[in-house]
């Protein structure tokens, strides 16, 4: 049996994620940091599943140990989905050090030092696995908003091929650039209703499509170093502001 690590794993698109990746026959091991309890429901009810402590924000994180942790549990490891992230609103202006460096630390920092950790264990197994990183279809489509957020994100996607050109052959890497899927932070109903239909095919991003796309690439063993977009085709359609505001205009 397949196993798949998903970062941020216990609610929203990780918890779809790992809902598609169960049904496809997948062991699947849930991370958490503050949703442990979350982690905790979903694991019981998806078969085998097992759920996985770590903050990915500490400068000490042990990527590594976690890596070896469920490899010890399950035997082994097949595809780590980076789906974990911080979403905080800034602009240009208001840019502060430590806001920055905390959104490059979840957003870029973890991911890339968990794909290299989990590709060295797979070099010293001579085994194949993959990485997919979940990113944000307004890079390509930029605004100014969620300053940080953002350079943290492209710097992710920036370094995707990189991944992929340094780790071959014992691991693809490549993303998922999802649209608008569910109701974000202070962001009301009727706003998110509205944002969410604002896409060049009318309809929103399903968290299911993500999903879909995520278990596509971890099984596609002759792709690396690409981007997916699935937004329903929200990119095609260009933004001063984020959608969220764009609505509010």
């Amino acid at each position: 049996m397949k196993v798949v690590l998903i970062t941020g794993g216990a609610k929203r698109l990780g918890q779809a994620m790992a809902e598609r990746f169960a049904a496809e026959g997948w062991q699947v091991c849930v991370h958490y940091h503050h949703s442990a309890s979350d982690a905790a429901n979903l694991a019981a009810r998806l078969p085998q599943a097992r759920s996985y402590g770590l903050d990915l924000l500490a400068a000490d994180a042990d990527f590594a140990g976690l890596i070896a942790r469920v490899v010890a549990d399950c035997g082994r490891l097949d595809c780590v989905v980076n789906s974990a992230a911080l979403f905080e609103e800034d602009g240009f202006f208001e840019l502060s050090p430590a806001a920055f460096d905390r959104q490059l630390a979840v957003n870029f920092r973890a991911p890339l030092m968990l794909a290299a950790a989990f590709g060295q264990w797979l070099r010293q197994q001579d085994a194949r696995g993959s990485v997919v990183n979940i990113l944000d279809q307004k890079l390509f489509n930029l605004n100014p908003d969620y300053f940080s957020y953002t350079l943290s994100k492209l710097a992710l996607k920036e370094s995707i091929r990189l991944q992929a050109m340094a780790a071959a052959p014992y691991l693809r890497v490549n993303g998922v650039a999802p649209g608008l899927t569910l109701l974000s932070g202070e962001q009301t109903a009727d706003n998110f209703a509205r944002a969410h239909r604002m896409t060049a095919l009318g309809e929103g991003t399903r968290p299911q499509s993500v999903a879909e796309a995520v278990h596509f690439l971890a099984e596609a063993v002759q792709i690396t170093g690409q981007v997916l977009t699935v937004d329903d085709g929200q990119h095609l359609l260009p933004l001063a502001r984020d959608v969220m505001f764009a609505v509010e205009a």
